[in-house]
């Protein structure tokens, strides 16, 4: 009886579950014979709310209601048979409310699309995407030109054109395989797949269908088979097997129910094989999709990522930005590691990660004058993959963020990093009297470890413990505590007699009670012969 009239529809309200209980009301008129969309997006926002939708009308009667599951967000689709007022209610699904509950609810006769396929295409090429929706008039296709700079197979959120006005958006993905487009009748026939890489654009449209497809693989060569679906927006959850001609089963992705899985195949003969796909609860529909490149071993290659997403530090102090790198095509050479963008007065340490070496950390230090400030970065990788080209890939930050409705902490990609420079003074700082250091094999180089201890609190002055992680291959850290109330200590660095010639990045990390600090990354090289 209180709801917020809203009027001069469609349009989309900011607002937000502010404690637990919280029930946001709106109402609004509808004509007989419209038909209404109410499009809730939190979790598209990485808010923790599990959205719940109830339209209602002015007697209290229910009309409808939508909540969802899969790390989505939902939607209500409504055609009134009387003009009238009507209520929409928005609610957590378990009551539970916050800060950052917050969302944006779109609602009117809004064109929507329902279903669209395929889900992707190949990056730097024009897509048509058949679609199926509301208030869309007669529209049954679009085009798209997927940008070659997209993610590999990650969702990117279009605006279709409609002749009603801009659709809500749907999420697309792309790759550079070329594609195969839902031309699979499902049945135990198998579809062969002439060569690989491809990319199967296929769906799951009816209960207990099951996809086949057989492909040639040779003894002992790795075949990779990477499923998106619940990750580009699909409700699907694609169950593999993987057989051999008599119909053994030689593999599966049981172990990875409840994501989209990542399979690596290596077979012990060369021979044809055939892939099953299969929804894992036999559900299925026009939203039921997936895309499933399947690759033999590519050219050496590797893929960046970074978390936290965001950070803050205060002047004097250090943040550490972990950086994990995924090698592919048996890439095992250095990857160097820069960041740009940082706030005025922050200064990011360069990352080399070493031979074969899967993650290390690029450090952001704040100047003792550092302004208090913020600013979007962005990290990029470069290395020489194949002893001639020269790769750069942007580093794509990843956050943890609560899953909506369960709480649970779960790593999602967004779309930008940031730093700030705050009033925060840390409990103690850490610096390195030199950030690199250049070693001959059999040498041993002293460096001194400096700390500021926050003034007037007595919990910094214990003893501080110290580790070097990441050390290059054949050089010893001897790593002292700083002693209690002490400002620094020198640690030792050692490269053995037979130490190839390398350059990689070194963290510092340091420890007091429970509280974790850590040092601009150091640079070591060692140098001599190969």
């Amino acid at each position: 009886d209180k709801a917020m009239p809203l009027s001069n529809l469609p349009l989309t309200i900011h607002g937000r579950i502010d404690k637990a209980e919280d029930v946001d009301w709106y109402s609004f008129r509808a004509e007989a014979g419209d038909t209404f969309v109410f499009d809730a997006c939190a979790n598209r926002l990485y808010s923790p709310l599990d959205t719940f939708l109830e339209l209602h009308d002015t007697e209290g009667h229910l009309l409808g209601s939508a909540m969802e599951g899969y790390d989505r967000d939902p939607r209500l689709i409504h055609t009134f048979k009387t003009a009238g007022t009507y209520r929409i209610q928005v609610r957590d699904t378990l009551y539970r409310g916050g800060g950052g509950f917050v969302y944006r609810l779109s609602l009117g006769k809004l064109p929507a699309i329902t279903s669209f396929f395929p889900p992707g295409g190949k990056r730097g090429s024009q897509l048509k995407v058949e679609v199926n929706g509301v208030n869309l008039k007669d529209m049954r296709e679009f085009n798209v030109d997927l940008p070659a700079s997209l993610p590999d197979n990650q969702p990117w959120l279009v605006v279709p054109p409609t002749p009603n006005g801009p659709a809500l958006p749907v999420p697309l993905a792309g790759d550079d395989n070329p594609q195969a487009n839902d031309l699979f009748p499902p049945g135990p026939t198998p579809v062969v797949l002439s060569s690989l890489p491809v990319t199967l654009n296929g769906r799951i449209s009816r209960p207990k269908e099951i996809d086949n497809f057989e492909f040639a693989a040779q003894q002992g060569k790795p075949v990779s088979i990477d499923v998106r679906a619940r990750g580009i927006g699909s409700r699907l959850d694609a169950y593999l097997q993987i057989f051999d001609k008599a119909g053994k089963e030689l593999q599966n992705s049981e172990e990875q129910i409840g994501r989209d899985a990542r399979m690596t195949f290596t077979p012990s003969t060369t021979a044809s094989f055939r892939l099953q796909v299969a929804s894992l609860d036999n559900h299925a529909g026009p939203d039921y999709y997936y895309r499933i490149a399947i690759s033999p071993p590519g050219a050496p290659d590797f893929r960046l990522s970074v978390t936290p997403d965001v950070v803050s530090l205060g002047r004097n102090q250090t943040v550490a930005l972990q950086v994990t790198a995924e090698r592919k095509g048996g890439f095992r050479g250095p990857i160097e590691v820069s960041a740009a963008g940082t706030p005025a007065g922050v200064k990011a340490s360069k990352l080399i990660l070493g031979p074969g070496q899967s993650a290390g950390s690029v450090t952001l230090t704040g100047a003792g004058n550092a302004a208090f400030n913020a600013a979007q970065i962005q990290l990029t990788g470069s290395a020489m993959v194949d002893g001639k080209t020269q790769r750069t890939q942007t580093v794509i930050p990843i956050a943890n963020l609560p899953r909506p409705g369960e709480g649970q902490v779960v790593p999602r990609i967004v779309g930008f990093q940031a730093a700030a420079v705050t009033d925060a003074v840390p409990l103690y700082t850490l610096a390195l009297e030199s950030e690199a250091i250049t070693l001959d094999p059999g040498q041993t180089v002293m460096l001194k470890v400096k700390t500021i201890r926050k003034p007037n609190d007595n919990a910094s002055n214990p003893a501080i413990g110290l580790t070097l992680a990441d050390l290059p291959a054949g050089v010893t850290a001897e790593t002292p505590a700083i002693p209690e109330k002490a400002g620094e200590v020198t640690i030792k660095l050692t490269a053995s007699k037979d130490a190839k010639p390398i350059t990689q990045s070194a963290q510092l990390t340091g420890k007091l009670g429970e509280n974790v600090q850590v040092a601009p990354s150091l640079l070591i090289t060692v140098k001599g012969k190969s």
